[in-house]
């Protein structure tokens, strides 16, 4: 069975993202689909669609530091259950995803 509580341990608000990103040197993935990153992302990020990244993890380096996001939230949420079990220990799940990340 799934653990229901990750997100709550690794999930943190856009703005709290937006400096981790920007002066902390976190690596923004964004994994959503191709077709919505290519209607609107963040400058920087890196395209990983949640249905390709357990087989491009190996792409990522478990040394660095991540930020994940998706549109709302439930996507880079799964991602870090994802990053959890692959071994990497510092990222995050943008809450409430790029709509969050686009108000602040």
């Amino acid at each position: 069975m799934e653990d229901q509580n990750i997100e709550v341990h690794t999930s943190i608000e856009a703005i709290r993202a937006k400096d981790l990103w920007k002066n902390q040197g976190y690596t923004l993935i964004d994994v959503r689909t191709p077709v919505e990153y290519q209607d609107d992302h963040i400058e920087g990020a890196i395209l990983i669609p949640i249905d390709e990244l357990k087989s491009r993890i190996l792409e990522l380096d478990k040394n660095k530091k991540y930020i994940v996001i998706c549109r709302s939230g439930n996507r880079s949420s799964k991602a870090c259950d994802i990053f959890i079990q692959q071994g990497f220990s510092e990222f995050y799940s943008v809450k409430g995803g790029l709509e969050a990340w686009n108000q602040v």
